[in-house]
């Protein structure tokens, strides 16, 4: 009896042994089908996301590259050759930075900027008056 049930565990070992090796191809199968759709779906998202940024980056060039900073001072009624002297920062935020006694290294420039920007502002002022017909000359 003894030597008919090793017989049957050894029977039933192989009968498992070829249901694992079916199932397990069964199973890898499956398992690659899913990661395959699941990849698409993520390729998906990404190319999404990109369209997305393009579209954003593409907005913000169309609302600040040089025809639209033109335009933009057409209709605030300024002069556009003024954007080539003043140079714009189309689409950023441009500083000028500063630190400690830096800041008052040099008052003689700094006073001569003031003035400068004065002069400017007095020009643009005085182009807005004449382009709309009021002159004060």
């Amino acid at each position: 009896m003894m030597a008919a049930q090793k017989g049957l565990e050894a029977a039933g070992g192989a009968v498992n042994a070829g249901m694992g090796m079916l199932l397990g191809k069964y199973n890898d199968r499956r398992q690659l089908k899913q990661q395959d759709k699941l990849l698409k779906q993520q390729e998906g998202y990404n190319r999404n996301a990109a369209q997305f940024s393009h579209d954003v980056q593409m907005d913000m060039w169309n609302k600040t590259n040089y025809g639209a900073q033109m335009e933009h001072l057409k209709n605030a009624g300024l002069n556009p050759a003024l954007m080539y002297g003043m140079g714009g920062g189309g689409g950023q935020t441009t500083t000028k930075a500063t630190t400690g006694s830096a800041r008052y290294a040099n008052t003689r420039t700094n006073g001569h900027d003031r003035l400068q920007y004065g002069k400017t502002i007095a020009n643009v002022e005085r182009h807005k008056l004449r382009s709309t017909g009021r002159t004060d000359e």
